[in-house]
């Protein structure tokens, strides 16, 4: 991702290039529920790659009313408890885009 020089293979008599066309082009992007077995479809070696999400959205994400933020709402406890009660809540929805916009590789031949 950050290396200047890019090793690859060519047929013979070919020269290699040198430079790195592809440098600072990527991020790395990690989540350790993709490893966590207490999840369904979990992989120690699988990854994704997805493409700029301007130019071909994989996945779209929308809001109630175009709110994007949790709601929070106080108020008091009931008669015999003191204190004061919270509950928060986001609406939200998710839903595929383009299946060309990501790509799952098993990370194994």
């Amino acid at each position: 991702m950050k290396s200047p020089t890019l090793n690859e293979t060519t047929t013979a008599n070919k020269g290699k290039p040198a430079s790195n066309p592809h440098i600072g082009k990527y991020e790395v992007v990690s989540s350790s529920y993709l490893s966590n077995s207490s999840f369904a479809g979990y992989s120690s070696k699988a990854w994704y790659l997805f493409a700029d999400p301007n130019r071909l959205p994989a996945l779209e994400v929308a809001f109630l009313n175009g709110i994007d933020q949790p709601t929070v709402e106080k108020t008091d406890a009931d008669f015999n408890t003191l204190g004061i009660q919270f509950r928060g809540f986001i609406d939200f929805g998710v839903r595929e885009q383009d299946y060309r916009g990501a790509v799952k590789f098993k990370g194994e031949a």
